[in-house]
């Protein structure tokens, strides 16, 4: 057997068998050297040259410029070329340092067990009085968005909250007077997010004789 005459992927397949022959092993070997310098070049790390690691790159010394360059499968590109992708921090915008505003914190004397959330919109036309008095199983934090609500809770004057502004209330027992549209030329709009207990309403009308019963917790109203 030939082992001169062998294309190197052959000859690594047939190296044990010419290895019994001098010229034949050393051809073999030879063979397979020149393999592996066609298909793997001089790698860095191999010349203690330090590379950083890049995905599908094979990092070698370009023995001929004395630069570090990098194998893509396209062709080898200077080190100081390859443009890293930009990371998402670099083109974030910094708006959300600044962007909250804090319109309320509140401190509810009670959250009911197993509550579950209820988010609400409500819109009263221009004059309209609102619900009447009733109560809520639990907290109810809310935020005026367009016109303005003339709101009261028991033991507390009424008060006007304004587009923009926010207001909570206890719920439990506290009775809400009133969260009618103060205005008569505009609509009200607000929203309201409720802790309410499980199977009961989100809120529930007091009667005529209760409100009576506990008319001395209610606050003056004005002249």
């Amino acid at each position: 057997m030939n082992c001169t005459r062998m294309p190197p992927f052959i000859g690594e397949l047939v190296a044990p068998v010419c290895a019994w022959g001098g010229t034949g092993q050393r051809n073999a070997k030879s063979s397979r050297g020149r393999h592996r310098r066609a298909r793997r070049p001089v790698l860095a790390r191999d010349r203690g040259v330090r590379c950083s690691r890049r995905t599908g790159r094979a990092c070698h010394e370009d023995t001929i410029r004395g630069k570090t360059t990098y194998n893509d499968g396209l062709g080898e590109q200077p080190a100081h070329l390859i443009k890293e992708a930009p990371t998402m921090r670099e083109h974030r915008s910094n708006a959300w340092q600044t962007a909250l505003t804090i319109v309320q914190e509140a401190e509810p004397p009670f959250i009911p067990r197993d509550a579950h959330e209820t988010t609400v919109v409500i819109e009263y036309p221009p004059g309209d009085p609102g619900t009447p008095p009733h109560r809520h199983p639990g907290p109810a934090f809310g935020y005026v968005l367009e016109g303005e609500m003339l709101l009261e809770l028991e033991g507390e004057p009424e008060r006007v909250v304004r587009a923009g502004e926010a207001f909570w209330e206890p719920g439990g027992d506290v009775i809400h007077y009133q969260d009618g549209n103060n205005r008569d030329d505009i609509p009200l709009r607000f929203l309201v997010t409720m802790l309410c207990e499980p199977g009961k309403p989100m809120l529930t009308l007091v009667d005529d004789d209760e409100l009576a019963q506990r008319a001395d917790r209610r606050a003056a109203r004005p002249a």
